[in-house]
């Protein structure tokens, strides 16, 4: 019987110990689990920290673009008011057509470089020679 009672508590003891090494394989492995997930969360967060800031610097970039083009869109020309053209036929006015495509040309925007082309071209026969 004593021989039953030690070989029962050597079992109970082999359990015990079994038992403790499981939970400490189960700790450790939550820990390195744990470890490795922070690493896998630690990279995701630099790598989206690196998306977001290429995106925002995007959005910075087309925001920059919208104000250029916003700023240049004040410079557009139009074509939205048409000028007669001047044949420097008798009745016609100089005075009175130049008068009249200064106003057109500052209704569609005409920047001053374009100016003398866009008069010449509505300039025909006699008066563009």
């Amino acid at each position: 019987m004593q021989f039953l009672s030690k070989y029962l508590q050597n079992l109970l003891q082999t359990r015990e110990q079994i038992l403790k090494d499981k939970k400490t394989f189960c700790i450790k492995y939550t820990e390195e689990i744990s470890e490795i997930l922070q690493e896998f969360l630690k990279k995701d967060m630099i790598i989206t920290e690196n998306v977001l800031t290429a995106t925002l610097k995007d959005i910075g970039n087309v925001l920059n673009m919208i104000d250029a083009e916003l700023a240049a869109g004040s410079q557009k020309e139009y074509s939205t008011t048409k000028s007669n053209y001047f044949y420097d036929k008798a009745g016609e006015d100089i005075e009175e057509w130049l008068t009249e495509i200064d106003q057109i040309l500052e209704a569609n925007n005409v920047i001053d470089g374009r100016r003398v082309a866009v008069v010449a071209a509505h300039l025909r026969d006699a008066a563009a020679d």
